[in-house]
């Protein structure tokens, strides 16, 4: 968030776990027997249960993000989901995530209280930008690369707080009701630090 404030899953490890003995279990059992019946029960419930752990949590942080919004917007990333699950490393940790079910969700909220939701273009530099001075720092396209300081303006960054800060001076420079696609250079000049309340997430 612009803000500096972040918001993580629950950890979801020891579910993770029960999900694999409660798979392992439902395989040794015979098919067609009222044991694997029993055993594809406690999966489905097991299953089941790290689904409300998620919906309950993105519930909460949407109602937080919308109702605490005060300048009719809410900038997010275009990120390309897709090809990031193609990356072995980071595909479960995505899944795990929800990510577009968070956005759509956040969308409705948003519309219902007359907030519009921004899709930053999927190219904009929002984590490798500085966002005080504005230089933009390619090495800090490696997801490996958490923090960093800025060799310009040595500012210090954390890499998602830096990006929501881009991210929301993106938003500000877009008036309510006009799309992203007509973004244009000039309106980056003349981008103001981020108000108060203009929620931005990063991933």
């Amino acid at each position: 968030m612009s803000t500096g404030e972040k918001y993580s899953l629950p950890d979801l490890s020891k579910y993770e776990n029960k999900l694999k003995r409660l798979h392992r279990q439902l395989s040794r059992k015979q098919k067609g027997s009222k044991n694997r019946e029993k055993a594809r029960l406690r999966l489905a419930k097991a299953y089941e249960k790290i689904i409300n752990i998620k919906n309950d949590w993105i519930h909460k942080v949407t109602h937080k993000i919308v109702n605490e919004n005060q300048v009719g917007k809410i900038v997010v990333e275009d990120i390309n989901i897709n090809g990031m699950m193609k990356n072995s490393k980071l595909s479960k940790y995505i899944h795990m995530q929800s990510w577009g079910k968070f956005i759509t969700i956040l969308t409705y909220k948003a519309k219902n209280l007359g907030i519009e939701v921004i899709k930053a273009d999927r190219f904009f530099q929002s984590s490798q930008t500085c966002s005080v001075c504005g230089y933009v720092n390619k090495e800090v396209k490696d997801l490996k690369i958490r923090k960093w300081v800025c060799p310009i303006c040595k500012a210090e960054h954390d890499r998602d707080i830096n990006a929501a800060k881009n991210l929301a001076k993106y938003g500000l420079t877009i008036p309510v009701g006009r799309g992203p696609f007509e973004f244009t250079p000039v309106d980056s000049a003349l981008a103001e630090e981020p108000a108060k309340g203009l929620r931005a997430i990063t991933g």
